[in-house]
């Protein structure tokens, strides 16, 4: 059982712990942007706590068992459009990868998105190769919309990427 609790400043630590012995790819296949490594000031331009106009929520996936952070989630949130974007996805402790919690936090995510915040769409960006993220995005309902080719340059290849959504109408009827 998970919950998803406000991120704060003093998580940050906590995101850099689970990045210290990672590599640059892993880094930027969940990121989609930081710099190996990681560091608290990348972290805090991204997050710009304190101010309220950015209309990113960002929370950390917190298993209540344990009460200790696994993870974190990010929605980014387009009001004129009714629309959002799951913009960072991680979760952190590597024994709890393939257990089902990364479905659960994204379940909870979208729950918020469209019943707190009247979203009509949610999207979310993932790199063509991660398929243990792309089956755990489809199980809760994302269905892939297009493939954008050589997005990213790694090293001496390019890497693609699937933007996936789901609808609010196709999420309730999920859900009901």
């Amino acid at each position: 059982m998970i919950n998803l609790e406000p991120l704060v400043p003093e998580d940050l630590k906590q995101v850099i712990e689970w990045n210290i012995n990672s590599t640059p790819e892993f880094l930027l296949q969940w990121s989609g942007e930081f710099e190996y490594p990681l560091t608290r000031e990348q972290l805090d331009k991204f997050y710009h706590f304190g101010e309220k106009e950015t209309g990113r929520l960002s929370f950390k996936i917190i298993d209540v068992m344990t009460c200790q952070a696994i993870g974190i989630i990010t929605l980014q949130i387009y009001k004129e459009i009714s629309s959002g974007t799951i913009v960072k996805f991680l979760i952190g402790e590597e024994s709890k990868r393939g257990k089902g919690i990364g479905q659960k936090a994204l379940a909870r995510m979208l729950h918020k998105g469209f019943t707190e915040f009247c979203l009509r769409k949610i999207k979310l960006y993932v790199y063509e190769f991660n398929k243990p993220a792309i089956r755990c995005y489809e199980k809760v309902g994302f269905v892939k919309e297009r493939l954008l080719k050589g997005v990213r340059k790694v090293g001496d290849s390019y890497w693609d990427m699937f933007e996936m959504s789901i609808f609010e109408d196709e999420w309730r009827n999920r859900t009901h």
